[in-house]
């Protein structure tokens, strides 16, 4: 099957488009949804979407973990050359589409969620198809 993620991010006032699309499989666990493929660097992902909860695992070295809960903060631990970077996220819009085979994800990526500093702003998509 195919996974596409489209990605609109938002950095001040600079917007930039990623479109992927990789092989990968789901599986359907109860009402857990579980996507893994293997992105451009070969590091296997896992997103794991659970209603209102989408966890987003990358097998670096250090494993990047991205989590997001529907209306709320949650945290980030995310791969960078400087090491391992602890961040926050805060998600506004999450939502699973099953007849339409889409995941959407709209949340901003923060330095702490004391100082609520938004680095970057994501309205990302998820597709899945045979």
């Amino acid at each position: 099957m195919k996974i596409k993620l489209q990605n609109t991010v938002t950095i001040d006032d600079q917007v930039d488009v990623v479109t992927e699309e990789y092989e990968g499989e789901l599986v359907i666990k109860g009402k857990t949804h579980y996507f893994s493929y293997f992105n451009n660097e070969n590091e296997k992902v896992v997103i794991k979407y659970k209603e209102n909860e989408l966890v987003m695992s990358r097998f670096s070295n250090p494993t990047s973990i991205m989590r997001f809960h529907h209306k709320n903060y949650d945290s980030a631990n995310i791969a960078t050359p400087m090491g391992l970077q602890k961040l926050a996220t805060k998600t506004h819009h999450l939502s699973l589409d099953k007849d339409n085979q889409k995941i959407l994800l709209n949340y901003d990526l923060l330095i702490g969620v004391e100082s609520g500093a938004v680095l970057a702003s994501y309205q990302l998509s998820l597709f899945w198809f045979d």
